[in-house]
């Protein structure tokens, strides 16, 4: 039992170790394309604007856009959509044919009604958290 529990522990530690490199390699910034001068501030922008470009540190921007934060934010936002997506879909395959494949258990088939309706609540969740993002954001996190 111990070894069964190290050997789970070790996974779900590499499985992490693995989202994170890859979730730092996604959203790394892009590199300085831009030489500023002294009295300029190198800014990060998404790769299809141009990667960075120099304002100088005196001007305030009002366009979101340009904000290094919603670049990050808006890179997050994806790679949660494509990863709730495909835990949702699973969860629903997976669930489907553990009811299907009950043949009278009712522990597994209620097991397998509880992982759908999980998968379900989990997709309402995510769904509901990009409704916030989209109201609290100024002119939506997604154009």
């Amino acid at each position: 039992m111990k070894t069964l529990i190290t050997h789970l522990k070790t996974k779900f530690a590499l499985t992490v170790a693995l989202f994170a490199a890859f979730f730092v390699f996604v959203t790394a910034p892009v590199p300085a394309l831009a030489a500023c001068g002294k009295d300029e501030q190198e800014i990060s922008l998404p790769v299809d604007q141009g990667g960075t470009k120099c304002i100088p540190i005196n001007e305030r921007t009002t366009d979101i856009a340009e904000n290094p934060i919603f670049f990050y934010l808006r890179n997050i936002l994806v790679f949660l959509a494509g990863g709730v997506g495909l835990a949702v879909v699973g969860g629903i395959i997976y669930g489907s044919y553990m009811y299907i494949t009950a043949r009278g258990n009712s522990a597994q088939t209620q097991q397998g009604q509880n992982i759908i309706i999980n998968a379900v609540i989990g997709l309402l969740m995510f769904i509901f958290m990009y409704a916030i993002l989209q109201f609290l954001i100024p002119g939506g996190i997604i154009r």
